[in-house]
């Protein structure tokens, strides 16, 4: 963490209430934007209080959400980053409860408060007071934290469960810019035969969404060589081998098998499939000519869902949504991801979610009494998580009802967060420049690709690009008023 982040953070902590970006920007000498990105970053890193977090409130500013105790272990960690340990990141309270969390996961034994102690080199009053944040960590997670008088301690739960914790965890310390706590899940063999399973899909994933499957393919096969293998019901069993992601994971399989030395049994294979089918797609514009086409591509029951959705939320917001077919096409293409996540208990991320609500807080809560009235049919309940990638649709559909129709330009966007946040940020440039016409969305991994295929006038890009020879408009995904600016300075330019 650099000096302006620490003392970014120094101000949060010492501030009860909230505080505008605006003054932030002042204290520091920097701009606003800047100050929000360094937020973002603060946000990822304080994840490891396990609870600990930044919340935003529009018209109030920005308030650090944490007790006297984690206040106390954030100065310390600032005060005494630096010194020397056994392990450095140890004496940092984050660091050390992703270790205490990997130790607890991966290893299958009874541990004494003793040892753990030992391993983590502080006292076992510190240790205790880290387990009892562990614990609640864990219990999102449907695992338990069994203590036994004279035994020792040890988490419990079913075999699915630990390794949703697993990839979580391993997403929350990969955060970290620090890959030691599980190398394996960066194994580029594994990332390269996710991607050849990709190209023989006829769906693209998105960046995240190869990098979360890498995840959970390195634990499932780590966890059959530790004897850990995960059983399914013979009913889901049955369900996805119907599908055609199982005979993808079948060919997956087989590839991992002769890599790594392991024999996967069918309840795997039928793991991978369920983690293929709930795998974020990304947005493939569709000509409304090619309507027919790409229903076809869709079950029928994600069909009727997304329809269902749909008018429920015509009904509510009074917007005539039902004739906005690219909305049908997009949602159907996120729906028949998402159901399959909600129907599966896997936990999805969204990044941007505090964003979503703060910017698009009417669709938000809009969406959430939507699918609060479906939960019966969707066979689970639907997170705020997911709620945020399905406001970005619905968000999108809005903005598109907006826009003018003028003579195009040719640009090209690059965005790496999914279906939802493409829609929306392709109908928002049309709004605010009729006179520019967006190729394609894709993600960053594709750029070679399309820039020989499309030959855009410039790039409209949410992530860092250094490869380009033309020019690029860097951008937030919500696209605010200084994003609007920088494109229109590109426009004129062009």
């Amino acid at each position: 963490m650099d000096g302006r982040k620490k003392q970014l953070l120094r101000y949060l902590v010492h501030t009860d209430g909230y505080i505008t970006t605006e003054r932030l920007a002042e204290k520091l000498n920097v701009s606003e934007k800047t100050v929000r990105n360094d937020l973002k970053r603060l946000d990822r890193w304080l994840q490891s209080f396990l609870g600990t977090e930044i919340i935003r409130q529009p018209g109030m500013g920005v308030a650090l959400r944490a007790t006297s105790e984690e206040r106390e272990a954030i100065l310390h960690h600032l005060d005494h980053a630096h010194e020397a340990s056994p392990d450095t990141t140890l004496a940092d309270p984050f660091h050390r409860r992703i270790s205490l969390l990997q130790i607890l996961l991966e290893e299958e034994r009874v541990f004494t408060l003793q040892q753990l102690s030992d391993r983590l080199y502080v006292s076992k009053a510190t240790v205790s007071q880290d387990l009892t944040l562990v614990e609640q960590w864990l219990e999102r997670y449907g695992l338990r934290l069994i203590r036994k008088p004279n035994m020792g301690l040890w988490v419990e739960g079913e075999e699915r469960s630990r390794r949703l914790a697993l990839a979580k965890f391993s997403q929350m310390s990969s955060g970290l810019g620090n890959d030691r706590f599980n190398p394996f899940c960066k194994d580029p063999f594994i990332q390269h035969i996710v991607r050849k399973i990709e190209r023989k899909s006829d769906v693209r994933f998105t960046d995240e969404a190869v990098e979360r499957l890498t995840i959970h393919v390195a634990i499932a096969i780590k966890r059959v060589k530790m004897g850990c293998k995960i059983h399914l019901s013979s009913a889901e069993m049955a369900q996805l081998q119907e599908k055609r992601e199982y005979r993808l994971a079948e060919e997956l399989a087989e590839e991992l098998e002769k890599k790594f030395a392991v024999t996967l049994p069918e309840d795997e294979i039928a793991y991978l499939a369920m983690h293929l089918l709930g795998a974020k797609v990304h947005f493939v514009p569709v000509n409304i000519g090619q309507l027919p086409q790409s229903l076809e591509k869709v079950d029928e029951e994600t069909v009727h869902l997304s329809q269902k959705l749909i008018a429920k939320m015509e009904e509510l917001t009074g917007l005539p949504l039902t004739r906005d077919r690219e909305l049908l096409v997009g949602l159907m293409i996120h729906m028949q991801t998402a159901v399959h996540r909600i129907r599966h208990r896997l936990h999805v991320t969204n990044p941007i979610l505090h964003d979503i609500k703060r910017a698009y807080r009417y669709m938000f809560e809009t969406v959430l009494l939507a699918v609060s009235m479906m939960e019966f049919d969707m066979e689970g309940r639907v997170s705020e998580d997911e709620a945020g990638y399905l406001t970005m649709h619905f968000q999108a559909a809005w903005e598109r009802l907006k826009k003018h129709h003028v003579q195009p330009k040719k640009v090209l966007l690059v965005c790496t967060t999914g279906v939802g946040t493409s829609q929306l940020m392709a109908a928002k440039i049309n709004r605010w420049f009729p006179s520019l016409t967006i190729l394609d969305t894709i993600p960053a991994s594709r750029l070679k690709q399309s820039l020989a295929s499309e030959r855009p006038d410039f790039l409209i890009s949410t992530v860092p690009l250094t490869e380009s020879d033309i020019p690029v408009v860097h951008v937030s995904p919500l696209l605010g008023e200084r994003d609007r600016k920088n494109i229109q300075r590109a426009v004129m330019e062009e």
